[in-house]
């Protein structure tokens, strides 16, 4: 692998283990706000958290693209794995990569972890607050709460067409 390749390829990974770290930093905070009902931090998140994104996504995209320089130079088709570029590189290479790669995965494997954590945080939170969706729903059914003049309950039937006052 050409010198110059190789250092690019180290600081593309290394740029994109900085963007998944901060990308799932940022996603644990939001899950932290949440479950702390704190709307406002949520939301300003939410903008942080669309900008992390775009930025790994960048980052993955350079990354994939000195990768696939790294495999052709190797003489490798782009869809061998990582291990066979490392077996194919000179010892010195497969040393300085080896570190960075493993940094990259974990990075990454941290990150589907934090996603993994919140996508079940969002899916019991929205199973729990659609059975109080539905007995809000169903509760509505029955009609406005009304009252005669010496403010007790009346039945929409008792009630119907009349004001809080009893009068029509």
């Amino acid at each position: 692998m050409k010198e110059q390749t190789r250092r690019e390829l180290v600081r593309a990974l290394e740029a994109q283990t900085k963007a998944l770290t901060e990308l799932a930093r940022a996603m644990a905070e939001r899950r932290q706000a949440f479950l702390a009902i704190d709307p406002a931090r949520s939301l300003q998140q939410s903008e942080e958290l669309d900008a992390l994104a775009s930025r790994a996504s960048e980052a993955e995209g350079r990354r994939a693209e000195i990768a696939n320089q790294a495999f052709r130079e190797a003489g490798l088709d782009r869809r061998a794995r990582w291990k066979d570029l490392l077996r194919k590189l000179s010892p010195n290479d497969s040393q300085v990569l080896t570190p960075v790669i493993e940094r990259t995965r974990k990075a990454a494997t941290e990150l589907r972890l934090e996603a993994a954590v919140g996508a079940d945080l969002l899916s019991s939170s929205s199973r729990a607050h659609e059975g109080i969706v539905r007995r809000l729903v169903e509760g509505a059914s029955e009609g406005p709460g009304l009252y005669d003049q010496r403010s007790r309950s009346v039945s929409v039937e008792q009630g119907s067409g009349r004001l809080i006052d009893g009068r029509v």
